[in-house]
């Protein structure tokens, strides 16, 4: 604040291209993990934000699935949320290798997907679809 004054400081940084994740406004389309279908990194982390045209809300459903399962999902998993971050609800979180028969409906026109990735054991990952 003004009440102290020095001399401030300096920062340097680089970009780098994402792995994965990203902004898409397509009103359908794909996304997956790293590498799909073949092994993804240990600890990859990626974020997408699907956001479509107002009055419209998003289907998404997963083509494939295959991610270590834990108990809760806790270490490696796909979270998909109803609105355009984390701070809205879950609609759904998976893990494991079974993928879910039903598609995830959002009620608003955005939807923000998580993945996480086993610190340990990577594995395929997931392909999903969305409308």
């Amino acid at each position: 604040d003004y009440s102290y004054q020095g001399r401030g400081f300096t920062a340097n940084y680089t970009t780098t291209d994402a792995k994965c994740g990203g902004h898409y406004t397509a009103a359908k389309g794909t996304i997956f993990s790293p590498n799909f279908p073949k092994i993804h990194d240990k600890n990859d982390t990626c974020e997408w934000l699907i956001d479509i045209d107002e009055n419209h809300v998003i289907e998404l459903s997963f083509i494939d699935l295959d991610l270590y399962s834990t108990p809760n999902c806790s270490r490696s998993y796909v979270k998909v949320y109803d609105g355009p971050t984390m701070a809205y609800p879950v609609l759904q979180k998976l893990c494991g290798n079974i993928k879910p028969n039903n598609t995830v409906q959002s009620t608003y026109n955005q939807m923000y997907i998580e993945f996480r990735a086993h610190p340990f054991i990577p594995t395929k990952g997931f392909k999903a679809e969305y409308h």
